[in-house]
């Protein structure tokens, strides 16, 4: 019959069992004394029908210890009687067989298993005054169920079946003989946890005591219905190997049942999860027939247990008794719901807590939120009290403290060093759950918190003490001793766990993305620059062989146009020659600076006076910006107004003049040609957030559109119209303010002006450093 399995302390638990230890168990059954020859021949001959009396009193009053209890059974059995029996042969036919053979079993059994088996007195736990009251009722019960269904059930007979009640449960007794201490223990664990005594025998001992039953019937040579029902009872019937006993089988079961149900003795199992008609019907019996048993059962039980001499209570005084048995179940049944029901309010408010802290934080982005999410569960479920979280992203990481009120409001995060100890907060933290108490670390962080209170108030609770990051919760002793004692509160510290390493790894696949996207972004201006380089290196090679093959005719055609301008009289003619001259200049300065531009020289930085270079730019700028015809023009209507600005303390910079100076002018130039309405400024100052050499132009001119923005520092690009310059003006800025490890910045509105920044971050001079005056 299947029943409930509460747990079984853990403790008390063997997780195995080696079947050479069952073995050996068994073994010890076979060593225990055997039934007198007397008792086995009774046996043998009283279980045929047509058996010789004389011969089965014969064989008694060979036994002068058998004969006397015989004589003293039929005595007990009836009182009333005036003619005093002293002769086993009329003892025999007093009684009847079937009730010698179990007067004699009962009493050769009690008397090979207790002699001498008790347990200590300290271990005392198995009550065999209620074992046998047990035994006996079902011996009762099993011959009422079998005269109930005479003419029903072939080959059962109610003597029979009496005596198979009577030994079903033979295992106990050999169990409590071979093994009296732990089957001590398993009748103790069977008794307060309410555990099937079965079930703690298989798991504390490993071997049951239906297996131990049939195994000392067969050690005895008792008859194969014997031993079958031994071993079989309480199975279910589907379960049953094919065996010729069935139906005795059946009749104990329901037996055993009915007198569970009445409370009836002792015997350590649980209520079945079926009906005792269920259990009839599944046996094949009628349930009609196995109801009402009650009455007769007890006045039964009284004649029987008089007649064996077990007990000299009268039918009341048993049917009080089971009832103040019963009483004693309901009270424990009671007391155990009770329990249940606390530690079902205990585990609402544990639920409750995850549930709210996993609704609160359906999505945490970060471990911050996960630390706040963290501390407000532990506030609304340990009570009031500090709170600090400790984290250590990695084994030989810095330790984090992440510190809240009593109202979870996050008072500080950062970070604390490690412990002198030079522990990792994993193995802090599986210290602390095991036991142990870190007094110098609690004494550490209470001077690393500044506060003096921590050592003295504190409890660790370890979130995470894996191989990756740990996590250690750290708040007042008091407010938390009782909440975390809760049943099922270790799973809120599991979900508090969860929650903050789903945040690590959340945060560390950010990290992770973010890292590879800056790769990438590495990646690409690499190759940008990497094709930039090839590019130049190209066009480099191409300008120097410009400049050689085409300078020298260049020189020639200019040459000659200054002379012819110099000889013609119609000044027409010579402005036409002197156009000429200037455009070969304009060719060859081209061809220059493109060969300047992809190969320029390495920088030589020297002290460098910062206002002598601006002027020089502005006066460079403005005699470039005079070979433009249209330019010129615009400047000689609306001169503009150059303005130079230089910050405080600013005087002289450790830089290339020629280079730097040569990429202001450039800046100028371009200012120039945006035709300004006002002015232009040209200012020099230092960064105050990183100290940088910051030269910016800035002037109102017609500024650019985004696409010119864009494509602002690309060679050769220009929206300008014809007769524009070059287009290698910010190009050659940028080449050479790259040399010096600088930025360049671009920023420009269509209509209202443009602003372009050089930034230098290396430019101050250090003793050491090889200088010339510049």
């Amino acid at each position: 019959m299947s029943k409930s399995e509460p747990s079984l302390p853990a403790h008390q638990v063997h997780e195995s069992h080696d079947p050479d230890q069952v073995e050996m168990i068994l073994s010890h059954l076979t060593d225990l004394p055997t039934l007198s020859p007397i008792a086995i021949r009774v046996i043998q001959l009283s279980s045929d029908p047509d058996a010789d009396l004389r011969e089965i009193a014969h064989l008694i009053e060979a036994d002068v210890a058998l004969s006397a209890r015989v004589l003293r059974l039929c005595q007990t059995a009836d009182r009333a009687a005036r003619t005093k029996i002293t002769t086993i042969e009329r003892a025999v036919v007093r009684l009847g067989l079937e009730s010698v053979r179990a007067a004699m079993l009962s009493v050769e059994i009690y008397g090979l298993l207790t002699d001498g088996s008790a347990a200590p007195d300290d271990e005392q736990s198995f009550d065999r005054t209620g074992f046998w009251r047990h035994s006996l009722a079902v011996a009762c019960a099993s011959e009422l169920l079998a005269e109930r269904h005479q003419g029903v059930l072939e080959d059962v007979r109610p003597q029979e079946a009496f005596l198979c009640g009577i030994l079903h449960d033979l295992g106990k007794l050999a169990l409590d003989r071979v093994l009296p201490r732990s089957f001590a223990r398993c009748v103790e664990l069977c008794n307060a946890h309410r555990i099937d005594i079965t079930d703690v025998e298989r798991r504390v001992l490993g071997i049951d005591h239906y297996t131990a039953g049939k195994r000392l019937a067969e050690h005895w040579g008792l008859p194969h219905v014997l031993q079958d029902v031994i071993w079989l009872h309480n199975q279910p019937a589907s379960s049953l190997p094919d065996v010729p006993h069935c139906q005795l089988i059946g009749i104990v079961t329901v037996a055993h049942a009915i007198v569970r149900s009445l409370h009836i003795g002792w015997n350590g199992s649980l209520p079945t999860s079926h009906t005792i008609d269920e259990i009839a019907r599944e046996y094949g019996l009628n349930p009609d027939r196995c109801a009402g048993l009650d009455t007769e059962l007890f006045e039964r039980l009284t004649t029987r247990a008089a007649h064996l001499g077990v007990e000299s209570e009268k039918d009341q005084e048993l049917l009080l008794s089971s009832i103040a048995e019963a009483n004693r179940q309901l009270g424990r049944l009671n007391a155990e719901l009770a329990s249940r029901a606390s530690e079902t309010v205990s585990r609402r408010r544990v639920l409750d807590a995850i549930a709210a802290f996993h609704t609160a934080g359906v999505v945490r982005t970060s471990l911050a939120a996960a630390f706040l999410d963290v501390a407000k569960s532990a506030s609304h479920f340990l009570g009031g009290g500090f709170f600090i979280v400790i984290w250590q992203a990695r084994p030989g990481a810095e330790w984090i403290v992440h510190r809240f009120d009593t109202s979870a409001r996050p008072i500080e995060s950062r970070s604390i060093g490690r412990p002198p100890t030079g522990q990792d907060l994993a193995a802090i933290a599986h210290a602390a759950s095991a036991g142990f108490d870190a007094v110098e670390v609690v004494r550490w962080l209470g001077e690393k918190l500044h506060d003096a209170t921590v050592p003295n108030t504190c409890r660790f609770t370890p979130l995470l003490d894996g191989q990756g990051p740990a996590a250690m919760l750290l708040h007042d002793r008091e407010a938390g001793e009782a909440a975390l004692a809760l049943p099922g509160a270790k799973s809120l510290l599991g979900a508090w766990a969860s929650a903050l390493a789903a945040a690590a790894q959340h945060d560390g696949a950010r990290r992770l993305g973010e890292q590879l996207a800056e790769a990438n972004r590495n990646l690409a201006q690499a190759q940008t620059a990497l094709v930039d380089a090839r590019s130049m290196a190209r066009l480099g090679e191409l300008a120097s062989g410009a400049a050689h093959e085409m300078n020298n005719p260049l020189t020639v055609i200019s040459g000659h146009a200054q002379l012819l301008a110099t000889r013609l009289a119609d000044h027409e003619n010579v402005e036409r020659a002197r156009d000429i001259s200037r455009a070969a200049s304009q060719l060859s300065d081209l061809i220059t600076s493109l060969h300047l531009f992809a190969d320029p020289p390495e920088p030589q930085p020297a002290r460098t006076d910062v206002r002598r270079m601006m002027l020089d730019a502005i006066e460079e700028a403005k005699e470039r910006s005079m070979l433009s015809s249209s330019v010129r023009a615009h400047n000689n209507r609306n001169p503009p107004d150059m303005r130079t600005v230089i910050g405080d303390g600013l005087s002289t910079a450790y830089i290339d003049r020629r280079q730097i100076g040569g990429a202001v002018t450039e800046l100028l130039v371009n200012a120039l040609e945006a035709r300004p309405k006002t002015g232009i400024e040209l200012r020099a100052c230092v960064s105050p957030s990183d100290g940088r050499l910051m030269l910016s132009v800035t002037d109102d001119g017609v500024g650019m559109s985004e696409r010119a923005l864009l494509h602002a520092c690309d060679p050769f690009f220009s929206e300008k119209p014809a007769g524009r310059q070059s287009g290698l003006g910010l190009a050659r800025a940028r080449r050479l303010i790259d040399l010096h490890g600088g930025e360049l910045h671009v920023q420009s509105t269509a209509g209202q002006g443009t602003k372009v920044t050089i930034a230098l971050p290396d430019w101050r001079y250090e003793p050491g450093k090889t200088s010339k005056a510049a």
